[in-house]
């Protein structure tokens, strides 16, 4: 991030509310924010197969956890989100790696 420091991620963020933050995105990246796609790795949805931006999971698990919102601006992305959500059980593939089986063309190619 350049020149602001990343917000801490609030205590208490579960495996539950980033799957939340899945149901909450959809499965249509066309709708996701702009800008949202991720650059170097995605978040696998464990029961979709889908590829996700992490740092979009990530904010929209925070604020499904606060009720707040929680921009992507203020997540560090990288290997910090990636390694959140991989110590809360997700899977993180580089976007070079072979997609899931069930996954349709799903990723938005930006």
């Amino acid at each position: 991030m350049r020149g602001k420091k990343a917000k801490r991620i609030p205590v208490g963020l579960s495996e539950q509310h980033v799957l939340t933050a899945m149901d909450q995105l959809g499965l249509d990246p066309w709708t996701w924010p702009a800008r949202s796609a991720s650059t170097k790795h995605d978040v696998i949805d464990p029961r979709t197969g889908m590829r996700l931006p992490p740092k979009l999971v990530l904010a929209t698990a925070i604020k499904v956890l606060t009720g707040s919102e929680f921009s992507r601006k203020d997540i560090s992305g990288g290997p910090d989100t990636n390694q959140k959500l991989s110590a809360l059980g997700f899977k993180i593939l580089p976007k070079s790696s072979d997609k899931p089986n069930s996954e349709a063309s799903a990723t938005r190619g930006i």
